[in-house]
């Protein structure tokens, strides 16, 4: 009997601490966290805005407690020019097993929150549930959202669920981090692709989100063949204010005929990672 309380006890807190736990009053319907010894474990402030019975996220965790696992949360939110100049948020990421991250797990819960710079709370914005993907993997969820405010930190929460094993609720948090860059134009380029020797193409790159107007966006033009190429020349391009997208430009003037490939590529700051543009080919004749 001793040893029935001693591991119920530690499993509670097991299940507390992995979720972050916060002093605060018992949810209704919780049977692991009460004030009473020896299981005197307090419950967490809800999560998710009206959610307070522990056992919707928490299912299966009856005393004493069965098997249990905790799975991998994986969250990465990013964002996306459409071709019409517009740009979208998408939160998205993967549920998969412990240790083994190619396996997903399907059917999960996963809530979607946002905290704008300064707030102290999360709010939800939306649900989805964890599926098998075009590509082929499980365990994937994703929701478009509206938000492009400076600083905004995303959440994701997985509710537990009953399975062979019981998967213990997770959360994973990130900031809007990994901005959008694209080559969008090259005018002076005909239809195909082509222009002639001595003439000028003005390369127009679009950059999101304009927050980011000030920084610098790294040019190379390079000539020859695909995998064999050679370094024509580097620039540096600020990218200025145009809306919500910022907008950078360099106008190439052409002396020697070949093939020739234009990357972009949007060094790392402390702000955000490193990203690059697919390259632009095309053809001086």
């Amino acid at each position: 009997m001793r040893r029935k309380i001693v591991l119920t006890v530690l499993l509670c807190l097991a299940t507390a601490l992995a979720i972050g736990a916060a002093p605060a009053l018992a949810a209704s319907g919780c049977t692991c966290h009460t004030d009473a010894s020896p299981t005197a474990t307090p419950a967490h402030a809800p999560f998710v805005a009206g959610i307070t019975d522990c056992n919707v996220c928490h299912a299966g965790w009856t005393a004493p407690h069965p098997t249990f696992v905790e799975p991998r949360l994986e969250f990465k939110p990013y964002m996306y020019i459409s071709p019409d100049g517009k740009l979208t948020y998408y939160l998205n990421g993967r549920l998969t097993k412990p240790n083994r991250p190619r396996t997903g797990i399907n059917g999960v819960l996963i809530y979607l929150q946002e905290r704008a710079a300064g707030a102290s709370k999360f709010t939800d914005v939306g649900q989805t549930t964890t599926q098998h993907a075009l590509l082929g993997s499980d365990g994937n969820y994703g929701l478009r959202v509206d938000s492009t405010a400076k600083g905004t930190v995303y959440r994701a929460v997985a509710q537990g669920a009953v399975r062979s094993t019981i998967l213990v609720p997770n959360r994973s948090a990130a900031v809007m981090m990994k901005p959008a860059l694209e080559l969008w134009k090259m005018r002076g380029l005909n239809n195909v692709g082509h222009i002639r020797l001595g003439r000028s193409v003005v390369a127009i790159g679009r950059a999101a989100p304009s927050w980011f107007v000030g920084e610098k966006v790294k040019l190379t033009l390079k000539r020859g063949p695909d995998g064999h190429q050679r370094v024509v020349t580097r620039v540096e391009r600020r990218i200025r204010n145009a809306g919500t997208l910022g907008t950078f430009r360099w106008m190439i003037t052409f002396h020697k005929r070949g093939e020739y490939a234009l990357y972009a590529r949007w060094p790392r700051t402390a702000d955000h990672p490193a990203v690059s543009a697919g390259e632009w080919w095309f053809t001086v004749k």
